[in-house]
């Protein structure tokens, strides 16, 4: 059983390719959506729905503004995580250089600017 399970998942490894286009729109130059930032707002937007619920359902003791504060922290926290945990992951030299290459808005794109990586953005969250 195991070993037919085993011969199947290998063979489904041999058709499928994920070769799937980050980006969804192309606006102008490098300024693009792209499909996990689309997963992002719908992270943000399910979450911000889910502490609403709770809240309707008295599940929470926060009140209705103290949630909306704790959904920015929460947002910004991923945010501003997610930009740090990444210059520290993959650019800790270039970073160590240069510390403004954290705000890439700033008019230097350093390459293929990845604003945010999942494994640094849980470490922005708590």
């Amino acid at each position: 059983m195991l070993e037919s399970a085993l011969i199947t998942l290998a063979t489904a490894r041999t058709w499928w390719t994920h070769d799937l286009d980050p980006v969804l729109w192309h606006i102008s130059g490098a300024m693009a959506i792209r499909w996990y930032g689309l997963a992002y707002i719908a992270g943000f937007l399910g979450s911000y729905l889910l502490l609403r619920w709770y809240h309707s359902k008295s599940l929470s003791p926060l009140s209705p503004a103290h949630l909306e504060n704790l959904f920015v922290y929460l947002v910004l926290g991923v945010m501003i995580g997610g930009r740090l945990g990444y210059l520290l992951l993959y650019q800790t030299g270039d970073f160590a250089r240069d510390p403004l290459i954290f705000f890439p808005v700033l008019g230097r794109w350093y390459g293929q600017s990845r604003w945010l990586r999942r494994s640094s953005d849980c470490c922005g969250t708590f």
